[in-house]
């Protein structure tokens, strides 16, 4: 009794055939697959795949050129990079005569870009990197403008160009709004805007400094949102304003050095918050001077004396100790930068050679390198470190009439 009781109990659970393609094998109203959907997800499956495989070759990219850069970074944190190798590139080569007054920033995203005058069009221009190449941009092409170019990036990481407009003797300034280059005048009262220099404030102000020829004074502007408050920091009764050079100090305010061309004096400016305060850093200076605040906040110069020896001031926070770099006359166009490790470096142009050449401190000496000699090339030099560490010069080959740029290792992009 028992055992037929167990057959029939395991007969009960033995599936009809005809029950076989029903139930959750098939929901009700499912489209039986075809071969054309068979193929779409075969080929949406395929294309998965090529994307994995792209996105993981990029990932290998990456990879190396993250190694790369922090080999290089560790070369010049280490060794000074004195060993890597100089790698110089043509940004733009259109008209007969541009790279004149050339200033390099680099952007939120990393990359270089740079202003500079085009004499043979009288025209401001950029040229921006996007990683793979330059693209030359026309600013302002209204009568003849754009000497004296000094480049910034505002707080919403638009460029803006500080620059003097020779038709006008006036001071002009220009800004990238997202869509457009839009242009206006910053001081148009005589002949001022000569040896302006540009920058940010911390508090995200356009600033600049610039020379008044028509009352021989060094002055500086700041546009504070609905516009440019003007005001003079030096008014001897000598000469002064000339080759002026702004930078902001750690506490966030405005400092500026310059030349007094009558008696040939270094004077550094420093604002803090209620007046200005003049001093006398070093006499018989020529000019091209550029100023930099070193890691532990304390100002810096470099500068030409009158013999275009090149000189190096630092304060240590009660006086200024000047020395020379170099006394070979190789002080024209100078531009002065810290490295990553802290240390000060200059690029400059030696007339006698036509030559860009490149100094940089160790700690304990100064190490001398030529960045290129083939033809006259080197003028107008700007210098800046780049994200990745390395240093980079904006500067005009004469001979060619191009805007060139430099780079030490090679040209890495973020």
């Amino acid at each position: 009794m028992i055992r037929h009781t167990l057959h029939a109990a395991a007969a009960s659970l033995i599936l009809s055939p005809c029950l076989l393609g029903q139930g959750a094998l098939a929901p009700s109203g499912a489209p039986a697959p075809t071969m054309k959907t068979l193929q779409q997800l075969w080929d949406k499956m395929g294309g998965l795949q090529t994307s994995l495989d792209k996105q993981s070759a990029q990932l290998e990219s990456q990879s190396t050129q993250l190694a790369d850069q922090a080999a290089m970074i560790d070369l010049i944190l280490t060794a000074g990079g004195h060993s890597l190798p100089w790698i110089t590139s043509t940004v733009d080569a259109a008209s007969a005569s541009v790279g004149q007054y050339t200033s390099i920033a680099y952007s939120t995203a990393g990359q270089p870009s740079i202003s500079y005058y085009d004499s043979s069009n009288g025209d401001l221009k950029y040229a921006s990197f996007n990683g793979t190449a330059w693209t030359v941009t026309t600013v302002d092409s209204t009568d003849d403008v754009g000497q004296y170019s000094s480049l910034g990036f505002k707080t919403d990481g638009n460029p803006a160009i500080c620059y003097y407009d020779v038709t006008h003797t006036s001071l002009k300034y220009a800004y990238y709004d997202g869509a457009a280059w839009q242009t206006s005048t910053v001081d148009g009262s005589g002949s001022v805007g000569k040896y302006c220099s540009f920058t940010v404030s911390p508090a995200g102000l356009p600033s600049v400094s610039y020379y008044d020829a028509t009352n021989t004074n060094l002055k500086f502007a700041q546009f504070i949102g609905i516009g440019w408050i003007k005001s003079t920091v030096d008014n001897n009764a000598t000469d002064t304003g000339l080759y002026t050079s702004l930078k902001f100090t750690p506490g966030g305010e405005p400092a500026i050095a310059y030349l007094d061309t009558t008696v040939n004096y270094l004077r550094y400016a420093e604002y803090d918050g209620a007046s200005w305060t003049k001093t006398n850093v070093d006499t018989t200076v020529l000019g091209y001077v550029s100023l930099s605040f070193g890691p532990t906040g304390q100002p810096a110069i470099a500068y030409a004396n009158t013999s275009y020896a090149l000189r190096f001031a630092s304060y240590n926070g009660s006086t200024w100790t000047a020395s020379t770099v170099e006394a070979t006359p190789v002080g024209e166009y100078i531009s002065l930068s810290y490295s990553p490790s802290g240390q000060p470096s200059i690029s400059c142009f030696f007339d006698a050679t036509d030559d860009l050449y490149y100094y940089a401190y160790d700690g304990t000496a100064w190490h001398e390198e030529i960045v290129e000699t083939a033809g006259s090339v080197g003028t107008y030099t700007s210098l800046r470190y780049s994200p990745q560490g390395l240093p980079t010069i904006s500067y005009r080959d004469a001979t060619n009439g191009n805007l060139k740029f430099a780079t030490k290792g090679r040209f890495v992009s973020q």
